[in-house]
């Protein structure tokens, strides 16, 4: 029964993920139409290009915190806080 209960859970979250992906891109394919009726292609990659780059950085920028915000933990019993300073 625990087997089952997984699979379950487990096709669940498949299939929710799956409805979030794919209305997702569905929505992105409506803003795209809709913008490229109003602006040139151009405009649209260059667009595309920069937020592509502020993503990016964001992702770096959180994903550095996290690590050493973890490294942190795991260290921190070797140190005192007046390591930081």
């Amino acid at each position: 029964m625990k087997g089952s209960y997984s699979f379950i859970t487990s096709s669940l979250i498949w299939g929710a993920k799956v409805y979030i992906a794919v209305f997702s891109l569905f929505s992105l394919l409506l803003v795209l139409l809709a913008a490229f009726s109003f602006f040139s292609w151009k405009t649209i990659i260059i667009i595309l290009l920069a937020l592509f780059m502020v993503l990016l950085l964001l992702h770096w920028k959180l994903s550095k915190k996290a690590f050493f915000e973890m490294e942190d933990k795991r260290y921190s019993q070797y140190w005192d806080k007046g390591f930081y300073k």
